[in-house]
């Protein structure tokens, strides 16, 4: 009798035991797009390239960057929008060292290629950031973007830090 109550009271520990499963889903994983969309903040930019000055080419380099306060990133899902308003003041070193102006904004939509492309399309034209590093709250993006200074424009290559 003995033998058949501890039988009975396994059997019964073993049917409570496989009813009391979690029926909470396993977290998802979320996705490059989910990682990306939200708030980012400019929180350091450098520039290279060349100038052209009175015929020659000269090439240059940050050496220091004012970022603005309030300089963003919003990237939004469904619809892909991003609104951006990104100024700084950049000092470079070409010869001399003097202080370019930066001021990019407006809006536009994005499309992430993968961990390592950002389109970002706005009125027609398209600028293609490569990610060079990226972590949940941390992205290096370079570009190549046209700036203005003394009502001369010159190619420069950007590199972007942006931050949570």
């Amino acid at each position: 009798m003995k033998t058949l109550s501890l039988k009975l009271l396994a059997f019964s520990l073993v049917i409570v035991a496989s009813s009391c499963k979690k029926d909470d889903p396993e977290p998802s994983t979320p996705s490059n797009r989910e990682k990306l969309s939200g708030n980012w903040e400019l929180t350091d930019i450098d520039a290279n390239g060349v100038i052209s000055f009175m015929g020659q080419s000269i090439p240059f380099v940050t050496t220091n960057a004012d970022i603005d306060q309030g300089s963003y990133f919003d990237f939004e899902m469904n619809p892909d929008e991003v609104e951006y308003d990104a100024s700084a003041t950049i000092t470079v070193s070409a010869i001399q060292e003097f202080e370019i102006p930066y001021q990019q904004a407006g809006r536009g939509t994005w499309e992430l290629q993968g961990r390592d492309s950002l389109f970002v399309t706005e009125d027609g034209q398209t600028t293609s950031y490569g990610i060079l590093s990226w972590t949940d709250n941390r992205m290096i993006l370079r570009s190549k973007q046209e700036l203005d200074f003394g009502g001369q424009s010159f190619n420069a290559t950007i590199e972007a830090v942006i931050e949570r």
